[in-house]
């Protein structure tokens, strides 16, 4: 692909260093079109996947920076596809005791376990009119820039759903559940996770919303919590753990329908990555197809990325509280 210096500008955009109302990202959109409408002109098939490739380089680039939330409480790995990944975890068999004088204790060693998992091709497939797209009525970005909201939104509900069905039938601490915001198994949840490191409590705002209250303080909250919940909607610290909104976008045509649920919160802890449950791989980069179709003449465009998720190990350093 040409080193066309308009992707940067998309880039810069999508990552908020530049304004999408800047001369830079309104000239940057005019090559776009003139690049559309050359195709028009000439049926060149070069302009036809020069077009392709620059919005999947930007769809796979803002994709990238979505999940990148992911590596903060998953074991993520990214492979070249084809390519299965292994994720190691940890067996720790060994212990110490207080015995009789020259009498050796129990043995035991660290044992490494590996375990696969199943990917899955994760896919969006616009298409659009090369008028429109010459015209100016519809821009490159705004394209990739949707192609990588549904994308995210995919990935992000088949994450839900590989913890919720993993962590629902196991006990406390790892699972547990009350009428709205029951704090005693919630902190059991935090206080025993902490011990492994620094605690977040990862949710919906509108779950979040309901930790309202703090131990010590019945009539109000402390200032200074007060201020984070009127101006957030929720309180940044809970009992050691901070507190972080989820994005949970509603589904499209509704509005009250969320992409994700709204019930779960989740509480995570740093630490070795090794030790973490969730295990991710992300395979390959994204891929493209692209044609035009014989009939309507519309410009459409496969891009995907191989994926997959799974919950691993006997022992789990995290939990999932659900608000009923």
């Amino acid at each position: 692909m040409a080193n066309y210096k308009e992707l940067d500008v998309f880039i810069a955009q999508a990552k908020g260093e530049v304004d999408s109302k800047s001369v830079e990202v309104a000239n940057a959109r005019k090559v776009m079109k003139a690049l559309a409408a050359r195709y028009i002109d000439t049926k060149d098939k070069s302009i036809r996947t020069e077009l392709a490739q620059i919005t999947t380089e930007l769809t796979s680039t803002i994709l990238r920076e979505k999940v990148n939330y992911i590596d903060l409480f998953a074991d993520v790995k990214r492979t070249a596809i084809d390519v299965k990944a292994n994720f190691k975890f940890e067996r720790d068999l060994t212990s110490a005791e207080m015995g009789a004088k020259g009498v050796a204790g129990d043995r035991g060693t660290v044992t490494n376990d590996f375990k696969g998992m199943e990917t899955s091709f994760v896919s969006t497939r616009p298409f659009i009119s090369f008028l429109d797209m010459a015209s100016g009525r519809l821009n490159f970005d705004r394209i990739a820039q949707l192609s990588a909201e549904k994308m995210d939104r995919v990935i992000a509900k088949s994450l839900e759903d590989t913890m919720f069905n993993a962590f629902s039938v196991m006990s406390a601490p790892n699972y547990g559940t009350g009428t709205g915001i029951d704090q005693t198994i919630l902190k059991s949840q935090i206080n025993t996770f902490g011990r492994f490191g620094a605690v977040s409590l990862l949710g919906d705002i509108e779950t979040l919303g309901k930790l309202d209250t703090v131990s010590g303080w019945t009539s109000k909250l402390p200032e200074s919590l007060a201020l984070d919940l009127n101006a957030n909607g929720y309180i940044g610290t809970f009992n050691t753990a901070s507190v972080i909104k989820m994005t949970n976008p509603l589904l499209t045509g509704s509005m009250t329908e969320t992409n994700l649920r709204k019930d779960l919160l989740y509480v995570l802890c740093s630490g070795d990555e090794g030790r973490r449950s969730l295990k991710v791989q992300f395979e390959g980069d994204l891929i493209m197809r692209e044609h035009e179709d014989f009939e309507t003449g519309d410009y459409e465009m496969l891009m995907g990325q191989i994926f997959g998720s799974a919950v691993v190990g006997a022992e789990h350093y995290m939990g999932v509280y659900r608000a009923q």
